[in-house]
């Protein structure tokens, strides 16, 4: 799902809550009852769920970014170090031939 529409999505959510929890309030205010208040608390423990995951979405997205950039950067580390290995044991080589030769 794109950013856009997860925030689009998360916006209407944000949206009927507030409506729903208005109500509830309302409704409380003109006439408490004991049924009101579980679904007031039960509303309140729905949004903290709700919260909780659209955090970890967004974490979650945001630590795959990171550890994507550094396994690149550490491949691309390695490539480098086996290039000049690569290069140290033909200079190894090259000085063997030099020292066999007596040069």
């Amino acid at each position: 799902m794109t950013k856009k529409i997860h925030n689009l999505k998360h916006i209407r959510y944000l949206t009927d809550f507030e409506v729903i929890s208005n109500n509830l309030l309302k409704w409380k205010k003109s006439k408490p009852i004991k049924e009101l208040d579980d679904m007031i608390d039960a509303i309140i423990s729905i949004n903290y769920y709700i919260t909780e995951i659209y955090h970890n979405e967004l974490y979650h997205a945001e630590a795959q970014a990171e550890y994507r950039s550094a396994k690149l950067r550490a491949i691309e580390r390695a490539n480098k170090a086996e290039k000049k290995v690569e290069e140290l044991k033909n200079e190894l080589e090259k000085f063997k031939l030099k020292e066999e030769l007596g040069l």
